[in-house]
């Protein structure tokens, strides 16, 4: 069933469903075609090519050339092949047919590249992506030290999630979410659509923080949750001044804006280090964002992470 192209690995995938694809105005491929697409554009890596699976359900998004969970056609990878050997083993981490909306938040690539003996930043503070130099300003935001929660918004049912769906929250934590993140607010915030299309799917990102969580106890010596990113529809990232407006809204609490800077003048604030917004604290670190959500050549998000530690 698998085969190369150009000596890559590769795999082989059915088109399962196809639907309206509103961010282009078309539609491609047909149940049941097959294609064949290279590995690296799904972005595999060695570990998760070991793990054991006979299918995996992905969508395609013709506009930007990338295979991605969450897109306008759905296919399934039914084999996957390289030069050197033939296996059909998937890519799964227990997600079948994942979309955008309920999908873990990404990982945040740290914005050089580290030195493999120190695993500090290498002193040249060499760029892991040049994209990134491209971008004259950033929009940074304090990083808070603790754990990643998910509050999932979607056919008028809240949930609430850590980084992964397995993960387990604090039993006082979720108190506090129950407590804060208010369905009847959401549901006001995000209203039905025009001619009675169904409101949006929407997942509020944050850090749930404070004594007990990591080192938190330095910001609060309860358990709280803060805002950093909202997705609506399964696809759009909001910008930073849309997601302070829902924080307000909603009554959350959003993470501290710390500026507008190039990537040089975080590096240095980050470097010699600086005091959290939130309590004692000192900062952990910063995120910067672009002012609108931009992506690269495969699909990966332009949002890096600096810490002090690292330096």
């Amino acid at each position: 069933m698998g085969r190369t192209t150009g000596g890559c690995a590769s795999v082989v995938v059915t088109v399962l469903t196809t639907r309206a694809a509103t961010t282009t105005g078309a539609t491609a491929g047909a149940a049941g075609a097959v294609e064949v697409c290279p590995v690296s554009s799904l972005g595999v890596t060695a570990s998760e090519r070991s793990r054991a699976s006979s299918t995996w359900d992905w969508e395609y998004c013709p506009m930007m050339s990338l295979w991605s969970p969450g897109w306008p056609i759905t296919l399934r990878v039914t084999a996957m092949t390289e030069e050197s050997s033939t296996w059909r083993k998937g890519l799964t981490r227990g997600r079948r047919r994942s979309t955008l909306c309920s999908m873990e938040y990404p990982k945040i690539e740290t914005l050089y590249e580290r030195d493999e003996k120190t695993h500090r930043l290498k002193p040249e503070l060499i760029l892991k992506n040049p994209v990134y130099g491209i971008i004259k300003s950033w929009q940074w935001t304090e990083k808070i030290d603790g754990t990643n929660i998910r509050c999932i918004w979607r056919d008028g049912k809240l949930e609430f999630k850590g980084r992964t769906d397995n993960a387990q929250m604090h039993p006082e934590l979720v108190k506090h979410l129950t407590e804060t993140v208010l369905a009847e607010k959401i549901q006001e915030t995000f209203p039905q659509g025009e001619a009675g299309e169904p409101p949006p799917s929407v997942v509020l990102y944050g850090e749930g923080y404070g004594a007990g969580i990591q080192k938190g106890g330095d910001y609060s010596p309860t358990k709280r949750f803060i805002l950093f990113d909202v997705l609506v529809g399964d696809k759009w990232w909001l910008s930073w001044e849309n997601t302070k407006g829902v924080a307000a809204r909603l009554g959350l609490d959003v993470v501290p804006f710390l500026g507008d800077m190039t990537l040089e003048a975080a590096a240095a604030q980050v470097r010699v280090g600086f005091s959290s917004a939130l309590g004692t604290a000192k900062a952990e670190g910063m995120v910067g964002r672009t002012v609108e959500a931009l992506f690269d050549k495969k699909g990966h998000r332009l949002i890096v992470k600096l810490k002090t530690k690292d330096f």
